[in-house]
């Protein structure tokens, strides 16, 4: 059976909207993956959440089921104390007298067959909950309170009785007095536990020396430096835990060597970090990491292990090696050689930066393409790429390289090299798109403005028939404008198999020599039902190619 994957993106928070009304309700968010590492994208998921007393296997207080719809990155936000009620009240529970666990099932397909996802202590008390319980405590002023009793207000408390009055309690000198006949005594001068009148006598310390023999006894300075935690004089020093089960991390440029981490950290990076040497502190499942920068010298490498989420950190002069599973947000990479095989990353910028056949980019989105050569990217959404490379050149006998989807990106001065997938809703400028033998292709309604001048040619699609396997290629509604281009579509090579065809239809021609030229042998061309305005078809009826339905205007 697989196993759903759940990573939780450090998102269980609290909010308060007046004390006179907290909403008993604790937002949640979490990113569900399968087990192939692909995100369960808009797709209903069941959960059941748990509120467990003591500990992670403790009794539960609370248990309730929610139905929750993903979006298109596997994000779902929930409300616990607004799901279906399983067991206990939100209410009832009493945060301030225990500790509390959270504990995660989930059902991938919607229904009620829950997976366990883990169980992490709550942290923090739900204070906007907690404050509930201090609606009824005292105000602070007398006038509030039921069943007032009575306050005398003089020494007389106005019964017969004059051994019960309130006293007075007077210092006069070393005469301490209490009146109506309550008698007086006169308090040492002088010696141990002596009065003072706050002068730098006998009695008061004022350095940490007491001035006596005993070495042990002086008044102690309490030190923090890292993890270690020092009494000054002897006292000793211990080493705080800076781990553990869902513990906080904080880690900076003097402790990163020594500091501890394990599985589900929470994992807070202050500032920047010089690396010298590879870095596996981060080689630990389910890890939230957040904040700060990692610079290297250009050879180091940073591991990263499954189900981690990567945010806002910076990387610069190094290797990145992370699973299918790792997810980076918000992230900075500046000259990184390598990022370990098909990471999702969103929202990222990318300056400089290379990916050889040995590694292989996964999901990029909404992120900021700059300098940079990838010779394997599954996919790449919504995003900006300039004077950057995408793929190999393809050979027959090394098809190493891979370049996947390519959907509604802006791409500058840029050239992509692919074989398989979708080329679809982008807009190129100065671009050229190389399309190869054994091709499996679908380039759809592009924008196409300059040709970025490569290898001699002066087109926006290239394609090479060289070699001899199965190929179907489909170019169809893209816009195409440029006063040099010639041709737009170029097919060049001789292609030997017999089961081949290159289909162009439907596309916009303005401005240019050519629509299409074909110096191949032996392949399958179909053009139809497309529109030129100063532009010449450049093909014609013959052979194995076929002319119909398209319209010079």
């Amino acid at each position: 059976m697989k196993k759903t994957l759940l990573t939780i993106a450090a998102v269980i928070a609290f909010s308060v909207f007046s004390f006179a009304q907290t909403p008993e309700k604790i937002q949640y968010q979490a990113v569900a993956r399968n087990a192939s590492g692909n995100i369960i994208a808009n797709q209903l998921v069941g959960f059941k959440i748990s509120i467990l007393q003591g500990s992670s296997s403790g009794n539960s207080v609370y248990t309730e089921t929610h139905i929750g719809l993903t979006n298109g990155y596997g994000l779902v936000n929930l409300q616990i104390g607004n799901g279906t009620v399983v067991s206990g009240t939100v209410a009832s529970i009493d945060w301030s007298s225990n500790t509390y666990f959270v504990k995660i099932e989930m059902d991938a397909t919607g229904g009620s067959n829950y997976q366990l996802m883990g169980t992490s202590e709550l942290l923090s008390v739900p204070y906007a909950l907690n404050a509930k319980s201090a609606d009824n405590v005292f105000s602070g002023d007398y006038n509030d309170l039921t069943n007032q009793p009575t306050i005398l207000t003089s020494a007389d408390d106005a019964d017969a009785d004059a051994t019960n009055e309130i006293q007075n309690l007077t210092l006069n000198g070393s005469v301490l007095t209490l009146s109506n006949g309550g008698g007086a005594v006169t308090l040492p001068s002088g010696g141990g536990s002596n009065l003072s009148s706050y002068t730098n006598d006998v009695g008061f310390i004022t350095s940490p020396n007491d001035a006596d023999s005993d070495a042990a006894n002086e008044i102690q300075n309490l030190t923090l430096s890292g993890t270690v935690l020092t009494l000054s004089n002897g006292g000793g020093s211990v080493t705080l835990p800076s781990g553990g089960s869902s513990g906080i991390v904080v880690i900076d440029n003097s402790n990163y060597t020594s500091v501890t981490t394990t599985d589900d950290d929470i994992i807070n990076v202050k500032g920047t970090i010089n690396i010298t040497a590879n870095y596996n502190k981060f080689s630990y499942s389910g890890l939230s990491i957040s904040g700060g920068e990692f610079i290297g010298t250009g050879t180091e490498k940073i591991d990263f292990d499954d189900i981690s989420v990567i945010k806002g950190v910076t990387f610069e002069n190094l290797t990145i090696g992370a699973s299918e599973q790792t997810v980076f947000i918000g992230c900075s990479f500046t000259n990184v050689s390598e990022f370990g095989f098909n990471a999702t990353f969103s929202g990222c910028y990318f300056h400089n930066c290379t990916v050889g056949s040995s590694g292989s980019l996964g999901y990029i989105t909404n992120s900021e393409v700059t300098n940079c050569t990838f010779n394997r990217v599954l996919d790449v959404t919504g995003s900006k790429i300039r004077d950057s490379k995408f793929g190999g050149d393809y050979t027959t006998n090394s098809p190493l390289y891979a370049v996947g989807n390519i959907i509604g990106n802006r791409i500058d001065d840029s050239e992509i090299h692919s074989k398989y997938g979708n080329f679809s809703g982008n807009n190129c400028d100065d671009f050229a798109l190389y399309l190869y033998v054994g091709g499996k292709v679908a380039v759809t309604g592009n924008t196409f403005d300059d040709v970025l001048t490569t290898n001699g040619l002066n087109s926006h699609v290239i394609v090479n028939m060289a070699g001899s396997a199965l190929t179907n290629l489909s170019i169809s509604d893209n816009v195409f404008f440029d006063n040099g281009a010639s041709p737009y579509i170029s097919l060049t090579g001789s292609f030997t198999g017999s089961y081949n065809l290159v289909k162009v239809s439907g596309n916009s021609f303005v401005r240019g020599s050519s629509a299409i030229g074909n110096s191949t042998s032996n392949v399958r061309l179909v053009v139809s039902e497309n529109a030129l305005r100063s532009v010449s078809l450049g093909v014609s009826n013959g052979g194995t190619t076929i002319v119909r339905d398209n319209d010079s205007l």
